[in-house]
């Protein structure tokens, strides 16, 4: 068992277990068509979350000048982010008569913090991003501070978290809930990449915690998709919880998975893996607008999805040559 859960092996696969990550939150987005999956299929984003946590610790590893990550950070998502948001928002301004307002909003990434506020927040392109941006805000002073006692970091930020979520309950401010209770996730993945920095061996007992954390999250999860609405998931916040417990020893399992097959580099998950950032910004547009012309569950699924991979390849390969070349040039 300790050759099959390395912990190393999450470096190992990252990128696959990326391309895993997206295709959750792809056919999540189709749940509306393939309503079994529709319960649990935010789980995804917990993935991302923890994985971007534990890269951007071996990012700080490396070179901790907070400058030189904030603009490596930006270089990564906003070329690819401003022109997809830019035009969607545009077009839903205009089509649904919306203060023009809602699309400088969504430009900087504000449109979701402001929900509450109609003439800024009536129409949010997406979450994801904006929370993202946020924990990149905050990751290099948190690094800082709790550089030499990351457990402690990771405890203080989750508990937190989870105190603001129960406080935000039942209030106006419930829609950041999406948020807030993901944040444990995205610290525990800091803290994980400070153990796989460290070399730290998954030891019997270590292996039996976190199998036992996987099964009490996965029975939690369970009961929660039993006994709740989905409506009742989203407004408390109860069917995230659980992936606090789950996320880890799931992404643990998957690539001991991966190393069984120790010639194959999984090229399809490797692929969506390389283009996780501009999948997801495209995914939901295109699936929204062939729904209008197409109204066969299977060709919609297959279409949408063949378009996004395709448009998403030349479209993450112009704008990373076009910014690769403003680079130089102002170098």
């Amino acid at each position: 068992m300790e050759q099959f859960l390395k912990i190393s092996f999450l470096t190992k696969y990252r990128t696959q277990l990326m391309g895993v990550a997206m295709l959750w939150v792809l056919f999540f987005h189709l749940g509306g068509h393939i309503p079994s999956f529709k319960p649990c299929g935010y789980g995804g984003v917990d993935l991302f979350l923890f994985l971007s946590g534990m890269g951007l610790f071996f990012s700080l590893t490396k070179n901790d000048n907070k400058i030189n990550f904030y603009k490596k950070r930006i270089v990564r998502i906003l070329p690819y982010y401003l022109p997809i948001v830019s035009v969607v928002s545009i077009l839903v301004v205009l089509s649904q008569k919306l203060p023009i307002s809602i699309v400088f909003s969504n430009i900087a990434t504000l449109a979701f913090w402001l929900k509450p506020i109609p003439v800024l927040g009536a129409y949010y392109f997406d979450w994801y991003i904006p929370s993202l941006i946020v924990l990149y805000l905050i990751t290099p002073l948190y690094f800082s501070i709790f550089k030499e006692k990351l457990l402690l970091g990771t405890l203080i930020m989750s508990v937190s978290a989870i105190l603001i979520s129960l406080l935000i309950m039942n209030s106006p401010a419930e829609y950041l809930l999406i948020f807030t209770t993901r944040i444990p996730i995205y610290f525990i993945g800091i803290l994980i990449g400070y153990y796989i920095i460290q070399d730290i061996k998954m030891d019997t007992k270590k292996i039996v915690l976190l199998l036992f954390s996987f099964l009490i999250g996965s029975i939690w999860l369970l009961l929660t998709l039993h006994y709740h609405t989905i409506e009742e998931l989203w407004k408390y916040g109860v069917g995230w919880y659980p992936f606090i417990l789950i996320t880890f020893p799931l992404l643990m399992i998957l690539s001991g998975i991966m190393s069984l097959f120790k010639n194959y580099q999984f090229p399809i998950l490797s692929f969506v893996g390389k283009y996780t950032l501009v999948l997801y910004l495209f995914h939901e547009t295109i699936q929204y607008i062939l729904s209008v012309f197409l109204h066969s569950k299977i060709l919609l699924i297959t279409i949408s999805l063949t378009l996004t991979f395709i448009i998403a390849y030349f479209y993450q390969n112009i704008i990373a040559k076009m910014v690769d070349y403003l680079l130089k040039r102002g170098k």
